[in-house]
């Protein structure tokens, strides 16, 4: 299976990399591609148990551009920053967590994708812990409409 010609350990070496960047060496993160996507609304999602800091990523495979996979990846890994906040309620909070990953991780794909046109892939040799909380928590990224959604959809 592979989404945007990548197959899936090309995939998982830009999990591995966002993993690193965002220091969340702790979590023990697993990755699928998924055909057909996780679920009608989304491209990706992550279900992940905090308290044990595991994460499986599921991608969907019909993901328009690079672009728009490294952008759910980021996503789906920015969730994880804060495992704390239920993905899956409408409260405020959750819905501020979602429009700040929504406007953070476009940016980040961005960038990420301008440096390995140039050649220059920045360093990552940084370490640090994120902070665990309790709980299951299951995310899903939405397309970058501005939507309040926690599905990242088409």
């Amino acid at each position: 299976m592979r989404v945007c010609g990548l197959g899936l350990k090309q995939v998982e070496a830009i999990v591995r990399f966002w993993q690193e960047k965002l220091r969340l060496n702790d979590w023990e993160i697993k990755v699928e591609l998924a055909d057909p996507r996780p679920s009608p609304d989304s491209l990706a999602e992550n279900e992940y148990e905090a308290n044990l800091l595991t994460s499986k990523i599921r991608i969907g495979t019909d993901h328009d551009s690079i672009e728009d996979l490294v952008d759910s990846i980021i996503h789906e890994c920015l969730h994880l920053l804060l495992p704390h906040v239920p993905p899956d309620s409408q409260t405020a909070e959750m819905l501020i967590v979602e429009q700040a990953i929504a406007r953070i991780a476009p940016v980040l794909a961005e960038l990420y994708l301008s440096d390995l046109l140039r050649g220059c892939p920045r360093s990552t040799k940084r370490s640090g812990a994120s902070s665990p909380s309790s709980g299951r928590r299951k995310t899903a990224s939405s397309k970058r409409s501005g939507s309040l959604k926690s599905a990242r959809g088409k």
